[in-house]
């Protein structure tokens, strides 16, 4: 059958790997969508019918985010590493450890460029954390997330960067020279 010419279930139960994932550990589960059938490793949607029980729909819920976030990266892997642009010229065998390779550069970059600025904009942090610890202690109605001047809070666009940066200072300040850290 050429590309898009067989339903998906059909294509599974054709794919080699299909036989892969029959025989996994007890635990251990594929995540698909309703075009596929429910099975012992193959976890799928409850159809219409059963939806209406809560915990079945809650369970859909649940499954479809999962679903979703896989696929997210799996998108995030095509766009950065060419390799996944085009079908694997790899044994099945061998497709997890692809896979697992470009997760873990993926994770590497991630870091080195978090490690980059987050050691470049010390400074700023520290002119950041002495302008918040300037501010008034709010009293227990305001909920600006502890700052009273919500141009301060909204400078720092991202409040997880900065509280890691924070961190990171000191990680960087324990170093000899900026060289470790991206300088």
């Amino acid at each position: 059958a050429s590309p898009g010419g067989m339903g998906d279930a059909l294509a599974f139960t054709r794919w080699e790997l299909s036989s892969v994932v029959e025989s996994f550990l007890v635990g251990l589960y594929l995540v698909g969508d309703n075009a596929y059938s429910n099975g012992n490793t193959l976890l799928t949607p409850f159809t219409r019918p059963q939806r209406q029980v809560i915990k079945n729909n809650s369970f859909n819920f649940h499954l479809n985010q999962l679903r979703i976030r896989v696929e997210m990266v799996f998108g995030l892997l095509v766009n950065k590493w060419r390799i996944f642009k085009a079908p694997l010229r790899v044994g099945v065998k061998s497709v997890k450890n692809v896979v697992h390779v470009a997760c873990i550069l993926h994770k590497f970059c991630i870091d080195e460029r978090l490690k980059e600025s987050l050691c470049e904009d010390v400074d700023d942090d520290e002119n950041m954390a002495a302008t918040l610890a300037s501010e008034p202690v709010p009293d227990s109605t305001d909920l600006t997330i502890g700052v009273n001047d919500t141009s301060t809070y909204r400078q720092c666009t991202h409040p997880l960067k900065f509280i890691q940066s924070l961190h990171r200072r000191q990680s960087c300040s324990a170093t000899p020279t900026w060289t470790s850290c991206g300088r």
